[in-house]
């Protein structure tokens, strides 16, 4: 996550926050929200998915660019729980922040964020 803290500069600030998105045939809604007020994200965290619900949850409070940055992030939890569903969540998350680092890289280095 620090890595992608570090070259948060790469988001496209006048992309619009996404309220959708569609991940292995399902339709997850991306809600803003304040964290423990009643949402599915608890105080502390930036943010989270919850496959049974079909959402996708991230601190309104962030910054654009980290937002982006947590979007990402837990897309790829999404994919992750479609893949391995069964997976310990401690591997699924050490997964999930070694290839979003990458991708990010990745994305970054090709110019397709900006």
């Amino acid at each position: 996550r620090k890595a992608l803290i570090l070259n948060r500069s790469f988001i496209n600030m006048k992309k619009k926050l996404p309220t959708t998105v569609k991940i292995g045939g399902m339709s997850f809604k991306i809600k803003y929200v304040v964290p423990g007020a009643g949402s599915s994200l608890e105080k502390g965290d930036a943010g989270c998915v919850t496959q049974d619900k079909q959402e996708i949850c991230v601190d309104k409070g962030l910054s654009h660019p980290l937002k982006m940055i947590i979007l990402l992030h837990e897309f790829l939890h999404a994919i992750g729980d479609i893949i391995r569903p069964n997976k310990n969540a401690f591997v699924k998350e050490e997964f999930t922040c070694v290839v979003s680092s990458l991708l990010f890289q990745a994305l970054t280095s090709a110019k397709l964020l900006r």
